[in-house]
């Protein structure tokens, strides 16, 4: 689709499902549709019949204006009108006057469209391509007869409180947040020639083509929402968002304004309910909840048919950027489904009772693996993630002891990151089991720090060796004053308890520059290398040294 020229702008208007009053003004306002359009109108009779809507699916060329003549009585005509995304909207009875001036109005909306708008299809505050540039992307997949298409458009719920408790300016570094963590997570389960966009406020629109199934889809969108509402620190604050997603796939014949319309449509329904966080955009089964039960079924054999499977995310030395270890992260590697994060899979797995069982595999494999590794990577440290289910197991000591002589890794390189929520309930008995672990030689870290209670009290309660400060901690480091004082805090008093700190999500050589300023020790994140596979994490480590 050709964009709009930034002068002499053509004007169009393309008539669908007229009535009556409507064919009398059309000699006096209609031209031409051709190939060359740049500029032009959709006029959509909604009044009669709101199914008129369907007749916007053969347009070949996305409306720049869509103008839906409704019945101020007819409730379906005024969804049909938000379905469709009218930009124009006239009410029933209507004169040839009130017509023709609306047609001014509309010209004059075309000719005065902001520059943004005709010609950067990009979204000022994230970088992203904006409602614009991906409805031309879009239609170009749609035009080269692409119908394997689908797109989730998801939604943030109550951002409006973060803008008025905070400040836009707040609100807008939120947006850039949720922005990061939805284009890496697209691109590492569907690809980067996925579509990502931001349809202006707190919308987001996530696109890609090829050969994916509903449930598959359904399920991408069920990581997705589970990954918006990971908590983000603002101004000194935890701020939890939640979110509602649509779902849709093209339909034949269907150009993008329809196709993004059904989108909007369904998510406004999902967003006015209270149960359901996922709508799809068409009369197929909405929530298709059999796939939730076939996850957890499929999660009791995964582990006997090998689909359990382990990565490393390199760490860091702050102070010379080498390699001091890695932590191990678990994924599912589904038949149907593809690949299943760590945060899903451990949701699946609560639900089933099946977390102690699944923690404690994962972490045999990480040490058998990383027992494996060459000499020269022997000096690095292995770091797992500890469940509360396993700190409260009474055979936990046993069960490592025997993890680690039977996979020969050597206890005085394993790293156990712990989340505050697993030890606050019970410090005296935390404090036992850790002093335990202590006697093996084993290294303790409490992980995601800033994001949960931050209790004081049990850092200097419990014997600790490193704090791991979350990504929502470092993430704008670089750039919020209030955030650099946070963690220079946290630092400082790590330092005064002589605990190291490592830093997770580092991604600019902006945020590293300012933990060095503050004296962190180490770092992990995508600035250096996303986790990593087995063998493509022992490749990176000998390239490196």
């Amino acid at each position: 689709m050709s964009r709009l020229p930034d002068k002499e702008h053509t004007h169009q208007f393309r008539f669908l499902g007229l009535g009556k009053a409507v064919r009398l003004a059309r000699p006096a306002i209609a031209t031409t549709i051709d190939d060359v359009t740049y500029n032009y109108c959709a006029i959509i009779d909604l009044h009669k019949n709101a199914d008129d809507a369907e007749l916007l699916h053969g347009l070949k060329k996305v409306p720049h204006a869509i103008l839906a003549i409704i019945d101020i009585e007819n409730p379906a005509s005024l969804a049909a009108a938000a379905g469709v995304c009218a930009t124009h909207i006239i009410a029933t009875p209507i004169s040839e006057a009130l017509l023709e001036a609306q047609m001014e109005a509309i010209k004059s909306f075309l000719d005065n469209k902001p520059i943004s708008l005709r010609s950067s299809g990009n979204d000022h505050l994230t970088g992203l391509p904006d409602a614009y540039g991906a409805g031309e992307q879009l239609q170009t997949w749609l035009e080269d007869g692409k119908q394997d298409v689908f797109a989730i458009m998801c939604g943030l719920r109550r951002f409006e409180t973060v803008n008025t408790a905070f400040g836009p300016n707040s609100g807008d570094m939120l947006l850039e947040t949720i922005a990061q963590r939805i284009r890496a997570f697209v691109d590492e389960t569907i690809g980067k020639n996925a579509l990502v966009a931001r349809f202006g406020g707190r919308d987001f629109l996530i696109a890609a083509q090829g050969p994916i199934t509903r449930r598959q889809w359904q399920f991408i969108a069920a990581e997705l929402l589970e990954l918006v509402s990971q908590p983000v620190v603002l101004e000194g604050q935890v701020i939890r968002l939640t979110a509602r997603a649509s779902l849709a796939k093209v339909a034949p014949s269907e150009n993008a304004q329809s196709y993004i319309g059904r989108l909007v449509s369904a998510l406004k329904q999902a967003q006015r309910g209270s149960v359901q966080n996922i709508k799809w955009a068409d009369r197929a089964a909405d929530g298709i909840p059999e796939h939730g039960y076939q996850l957890e079924s499929d999660l009791m054999r995964a582990i006997d048919n090998d689909q359990i499977k382990i990565s490393f995310q390199p760490q860091f030395s702050v102070k010379d950027g080498r390699i001091v270890g890695a932590e191990a992260l678990a994924r599912w590697e589904h038949h149907e489904f593809g690949k299943i994060g760590a945060a899903v899979l451990f949701a699946l797995a609560e639900r089933t009772d099946f977390t102690e069982h699944l923690s404690t595999h994962i972490g045999m494999l990480a040490m058998q693996q990383a027992a494996k590794w060459p000499e020269t990577m022997t000096n690095l440290r292995l770091s797992l993630n500890v469940t509360a289910e396993e700190l409260a197991s009474p055979r936990y000591m046993e069960t490592l002891r025997e993890a680690l002589e039977l996979s020969g890794f050597d206890a005085g390189r394993l790293t156990l990151e712990i989340t505050e929520s697993a030890l606050i309930g019970n410090l005296d008995g935390a404090a036992e089991l850790l002093s335990g672990l202590r006697e093996l030689d084993v290294k303790i870290a409490i992980d995601d720090f800033g994001t949960g209670y931050s209790n004081f009290l049990y850092l200097k309660s419990l014997p600790l060796d490193y704090i791991k400060l979350d990504h929502a901690m470092t993430g704008d480091i670089a750039g919020s004053v209030r955030d650099r004082i946070i963690v220079r805090s946290i630092i400082a008093l790590a330092q005064s308890l002589e605990l190291e700190v490592i830093a997770e999500g580092v991604e600019t050589e902006e945020q590293l520059t300012a933990l060095q300023g503050e004296g962190c020790q180490y770092y992990q994140g995508f600035l250096r290398a996303r986790a990593l596979a087995p063998e493509d994490f022992e490749n990176f480590v000998l390239s490196e040294q």
